[in-house]
């Protein structure tokens, strides 16, 4: 077919007798009388007179980027994940009684359901692991592994594949008040091990109880504060009121109740 093809498909002749041509990384359906018969290409191929194509599916490698917020830890801390996939898309590969309907699925309806599968799956599986586990090397690994493994298997029925190399956690980027708070608790330790070094009873009372403070303090921020991921773009004004709306609360972080270096 694809010597044929190469002499008549450009013609005239060729085109009017039914032979037709796809290009590198594409696939087109084709309608026999109006209902889906069959995928072709890429390359050559003949059509009869009573079939039509609908418009070319792209099934060469493609990439897609997604911003998930309010992804929780263990610890119930938020946390915003960039996720970086390659993957590919091949509707030849799946069943025959779903190929219909992936002949006349938009592009865009098939990475909507991409990054839904991609939102539900990573969220199961950082919920597996508390705040200080997610910045790991090794764990984050591990996270992309399980959601690599994932996403192939949820949607292989749309014959989409992933390259598991490819399936990125970018970035992730804890709220400012949880931020805040780990380097508090860093200080507060070391400065009331200091203290009990130092044998200063005073001291370490004092030392004690900011501790304490801190501890409240921490606990109650983390029930009721304001979400912030480090991005000062907003929509509106600076004092936060857009488009009528009351200024946002924003409910102090332990950062701001007590001194980096208590004295």
């Amino acid at each position: 077919m694809n010597i044929l093809g190469k002499a008549v498909t450009r013609t005239r002749v060729g085109y009017s007798a039914g032979f037709r041509f796809v290009g590198d990384n594409k696939v087109v359906p084709v309608l026999n009388y109006g209902l889906f018969d069959r995928f072709e290409g890429p390359g050559h191929f003949w059509i009869s007179p009573y079939e039509e194509l609908l418009g070319p599916i792209h099934i060469g490698i493609q990439a897609a980027e997604f911003d998930f917020l309010h992804v929780l830890t263990m610890d119930q801390i938020p946390h915003k994940i960039s996720l970086n996939l390659v993957y590919q898309q091949n509707p030849t590969r799946t069943q025959r009684e779903i190929q219909p309907g992936l002949a006349r699925l938009p592009a865009a309806a098939l990475r909507n359901i991409i990054k839904n599968q991609a939102d539900s799956g990573l969220r199961l599986i950082v919920a597996q692991y508390d705040s200080e586990q997610i910045i790991r090397p090794g764990i984050k690994l591990e996270i992309q592994i399980e959601l690599y493994r994932r996403l192939s298997a949820v949607l292989r029925w749309a014959g989409v594949s992933f390259i598991q190399q490819e399936v990125l956690l970018k970035g992730i980027v804890p709220p400012k008040f949880y931020m805040q708070s780990v380097l508090n608790d860093y200080d507060l330790k070391l400065l009331l091990r200091l203290a009990r070094e130092s044998g200063n009873p005073e001291l370490m009372d004092r030392m004690s109880q900011i501790h304490k403070r801190y501890g409240v303090a921490a606990s109650q921020n983390k029930q009721v504060h304001v979400l912030d991921y480090g991005d000062d773009s907003s929509s509106g004004d600076r004092d936060g009121r857009s488009n009528g709306r009351p200024p946002r609360r924003r409910d102090p972080y332990p950062g701001s109740l007590f001194p980096r270096f208590p004295n």
